[in-house]
């Protein structure tokens, strides 16, 4: 009877080990010892992987492997407390550059399909947890909503060989809190991942089980569920928490668009593991009440609602949108069209547009001409200047004049003698007067 006590807590602490904790409500893991957890998360969410037991934070230490890569020797990529950048290895630098250490819990802001591996922490040489994490794509998310009578994928049966029969299947996580309480009518949401059961062995997520049997079949590359239901919170229920590891964070944000044009509205602290909803104008939104609407609002399935989408906006999507992760508010934006007048359509703003680039284009191309024309003249009218300078000392030539320069020497001696001088005058008087009395 010990025995089987003894086999069950084991077992038992074995599924805790491979199950995100507290149902994946702040994606936080936890996996102590030497030995590796693995497990499935969703790709462009983010994670916490904890490291626990440091006594000497300084000393700590993260390692990766890449198992999409082969595999091969975990390598630093924290060391001493410190992200370390390789610009020789494109794994550990791409890990880097969405990594954040949170004192030595190691943080991952938005890991992809490719990141996916072995993560391990150490403290001198001694383990203290260790991690094989499947991201799975977040693209391939299948969507079902309840209310909609949508229902989840089935079990799949898949002969492998030698290997024996495997069988597909998708290991959910628990119901998250109901986005909104008081008593009022919301939604609720749990994640599911791609798991594999192998005949005498345990359960592997899906990319792990493709690397381990080296086999690529359609059933193997299923991708991860959300499933969405509605809900009525309990004045006793109280919603899962996010992670105390950071601060709380209220963002204000003012964004002004045109009409038409998309808008992204990304919740602070959202991710596909927690309860998010979303506000417009004071009335609570939900998945199937926008699905219901025309169809360009939405939430995005990636991040499980942590964004907000408007195809192209109007003058009607104006106002203040607010979103709430586990009943808090984090995210307070205030949108804003300009363009438009209300009701205006949409083809008289494109008729606009074009009769504002042609008038645009016609401008130009007057401004070219007219520069054109003034560069022009001005050669025109220098050349012009050039052949007159050229002409005019010529222009007496026909009437049978001398130019200046070739003047004859009896009109510049004239010019050249000098009058006589004041003492000769007074000698030539006398003469003058002599002759005048012999007469």
């Amino acid at each position: 009877m010990t025995g089987v006590l003894l086999a069950l807590v084991l077992l038992a602490l074995v599924l805790l080990a491979l199950a995100p904790a507290r149902g994946q409500a702040d994606a936080a893991l936890s996996c102590p010892g030497s030995r590796p957890c693995l497990t499935a998360l969703m790709s462009s969410n983010a994670v916490y992987l904890d490291c626990p037991n440091t006594s000497r934070p300084g000393a700590v230490s993260w390692h990766f492997t890449n198992l999409t890569a082969g595999g091969g020797e975990l390598k630093a990529f924290v060391v001493g407390g410190e992200l370390v950048k390789t610009p020789l290895n494109p794994d550990l630098s791409r890990l880097v550059s969405k990594a954040k250490l949170v004192k030595t819990d190691l943080k991952l802001t938005e890991p992809q399909v490719y990141d996916s591996g072995g993560f391990r922490c150490q403290e001198g040489r001694s383990v203290l947890a260790h991690y094989k994490i499947d991201f799975q794509d977040a693209q391939r998310l299948r969507l079902s909503l309840a209310a909609c009578g949508q229902t989840p994928l089935g079990n799949e049966t898949v002969d492998a060989g030698s290997a024996g029969q495997l069988e597909v299947y998708t290991r959910w996580g628990a119901w998250q809190a109901c986005d909104r309480g008081e008593q009022r009518t919301g939604e609720r949401k749990r994640v599911g991942f791609c798991y594999v059961r192998v005949p005498k062995g345990e359960a592997l997520p899906c990319g792990l089980a493709r690397l381990t049997l080296g086999r690529e079949t359609a059933a193997l590359r299923r991708g991860p569920e959300l499933q969405v239901q509605g809900c009525r919170a309990q004045c006793s229920e109280q919603p899962e928490t996010s992670s105390p590891r950071e601060g709380p964070v209220l963002l204000k944000s003012t964004i002004i668009t045109r009409p038409h044009q998309p808008v992204r509205l990304q919740c602070p602290g959202a991710s596909i593991y927690s309860p998010v909803y979303w506000e417009r104008n004071g009335t609570g939104l939900t998945w199937l009440g926008l699905l219901r609407e025309n169809g360009s609002h939405s939430l995005d399935v990636r991040t499980g609602g942590g964004v907000y989408r408007i195809t192209g906006a109007s003058r009607a999507d104006a106002g203040l949108y607010r979103c709430f992760v586990s009943r808090t508010l984090t995210g307070r934006f205030t949108l804003r069209v300009r363009g438009l007048s209300l009701g205006e359509p949409p083809g008289l703003l494109r008729g606009s547009l074009l009769i504002q680039n042609s008038l645009i284009a016609l401008t130009c191309g007057l401004l070219l001409i007219a520069m054109a024309w003034l560069f022009s003249h001005a050669c025109h009218h220098r050349h012009y200047r050039r052949l007159r300078s050229t002409e005019e000392p010529n222009r007496g030539q026909g009437r049978g004049e001398l130019p200046p320069e070739k003047a004859s020497d009896s009109e510049i001696e004239p010019r050249l003698q000098t009058p006589p001088h004041s003492d000769q005058m007074d000698a030539e008087q006398p003469s003058m007067s002599q002759e005048q009395s012999v007469n």
